[in-house]
């Protein structure tokens, strides 16, 4: 049986929803079953803040759930330094892009890291299923 992976995201500019996309393109090719989850924004206007600059806390972003999923028992499949793909992007935490809120579209490279990410979680996700 095939792998079931949710990507779920929140994209107030479209770029995350890019890279989402990408995402469950990359678990489809490794044969999962993707459902593309689009979270509604809650937080007021003023507490929307985006990634703008080289410095802008992508990496802290990622890292910030990690300790509430390994309170309840979850697993995090980072895609690691594992494919070459990943030391083009730099960060080994999970897929991101500098957007210049919004004025820089995602590039080849961020789509690719995305996709990688998407075939890793699917190939982890697999070994566990069909363990």
């Amino acid at each position: 049986m095939s792998p079931k992976i949710a990507v779920i995201y929140y994209s107030s500019t479209g770029t995350v929803h890019e890279l989402a996309e990408s995402v469950a393109e990359g678990a489809r090719k490794e044969g999962a079953e993707v459902r593309l989850l689009r979270v509604a924004e809650l937080a007021p206007k003023e507490a929307i803040t985006a990634t703008a600059t080289a410095h802008g806390g992508q990496q802290s972003t990622l890292l910030a759930p990690y300790n509430s999923v390994h309170h309840f028992g979850g697993i995090i499949v980072t895609p690691g330094y594992t494919d070459p793909v990943k030391f083009a992007d730099g960060n080994p935490y999970g897929t991101s892009h500098l957007n210049g809120q919004g004025a820089i579209p995602v590039d080849d490279t961020a789509l690719a890291a995305a996709v990688y990410q998407g075939k890793r979680v699917a190939a982890v996700t697999a070994r566990f299923k069909n363990a």
